[in-house]
C-alpha cells in the first residue's frame, strides 16, 4: 500500500520523515524534503491484521514533532461476490429464504 506523509516547517526548514509501521519495521529517517513536500512510501504487511501506525517529522535544526498516530486494518479474508449474485441478493433475497424453508 502507498502512504503519504506532508509536514510543514513554521521556519520553513528542511524536513526529515520517520513511519513506524507497527510489525517491528520502520522508514528510517528520509530526506531532507522542502517543508511541505510529501513523501510517498509503501509498505506491504506479512500478515493480515491490525496495525497501528506513528509517524514524526523533524527539521535539520533538530526539532521533532509529536508522535501522530493511526490504525489500518489488513483484511484477513477476501469476499468475492458475483455481481449477478449481489444483485440478486439486494433485488430478491426473500427468494432464497423461501427455498430454504420449503414455501
Amino acid at each position: 500500500m502507498k502512504y503519504t506523509l506532508t509536514a510543514a516547517d513554521p521556519e520553513n526548514d528542511n524536513i526529515w520523515y520517520y513511519i513506524d509501521w507497527g510489525d517491528n519495521s520502520n522508514s528510517g529517517w528520509i530526506g531532507p524534503k522542502d517543508s511541505g513536500e510529501s513523501v510517498l512510501l509503501n509498505h506491504t504487511w506479512k500478515q493480515k491484521d491490525t496495525y497501528r501506525l506513528r509517524c514524526k517529522a523533524k527539521d535539520t535544526l533538530g526539532g521533532i514533532s509529536d508522535w501522530e498516530t493511526f490504525e489500518i486494518t489488513m483484511p484477513k479474508c477476501k469476499v468475492h461476490i458475483y455481481p449477478l449474485f449481489q444483485w440478486f441478493l439486494e433485488h430478491l433475497p426473500n427468494v432464497l429464504w423461501s427455498a430454504r424453508v420449503g414455501n
